[in-house]
Parts: C-alpha cells; structure tokens; sequence
C-alpha cells in the first residue's frame, strides 16, 4: 500500500514570475468535482467586479447542467456532433435530422 506524502509540493511557480494574463480562469475534475480557479489583475480588476462575473459564470454554469439533464431525460442519451467527431462539419440540427431519420423501420437515435 503507499504512503501518502503530507509535505505541502510547494507553490507551481516562482513568485518572481511576472503574469501577463489580466483574467485567467483555469478548472479541472479532480475527484470527480468540477474546480474551478479565478485569477485576476488586481490593478485591472476590483474584487467585486470578480465576484459578480464568477456568479454569473456558476449560474450559466447551472443553468448548461440542467438544460443537459432534461434533455436526457426527455430524449434518453443525446448525442451532439462532436460525439462522431464531426463538430466542424454538421450542426446540431442536421445531426438530429439525420438521428431522425428511419432506417430499417426504426428512428436511428432509436437503434
């Protein structure tokens, strides 16, 4: 079995490094939760300002989830182009179109 390492790695950067990013915004699913890290000029940027736009990102955010969920739940599994590696070629709707469609006598999302 490992051991687990409690020594904190220190920081990924050195505090001499100069950012160039006026806003950055950075996330990743760690342990199967959504993070996401706001990061701002405090020169460019007041805190406020910061704070109102990351809870307007979360309520979009949400907003994308449950839109998503009901779709599922209305249509069992959806698909989008980008599922057949066709995202820069057809569009939502002709991918429904085409999903649609009978083949064999059922509706291909059907199959």
């Amino acid at each position: 079995m490992a051991e687990r390492c409690t020594e904190s790695s220190g920081s990924a950067t050195s505090e001499s490094y100069e950012v160039s990013e006026k806003l950055s915004v950075n996330s990743a699913v760690q342990s199967g939760e959504l993070v996401v890290k706001w990061g701002y000029s405090s020169l460019h940027y007041e805190e406020s300002s910061i704070v109102e736009l990351a809870a307007a990102y979360l309520g979009r955010l949400e907003e994308l989830i449950s839109h998503c969920l009901e779709q599922e739940e209305q249509s069992g599994q959806v698909y989008t182009p980008a599922d057949y590696g066709l995202g820069a070629e057809i569009s939502y709707s002709e991918l429904d179109a085409f999903m649609d469609e009978a083949y064999n006598g059922k509706k291909r999302k059907d199959r």
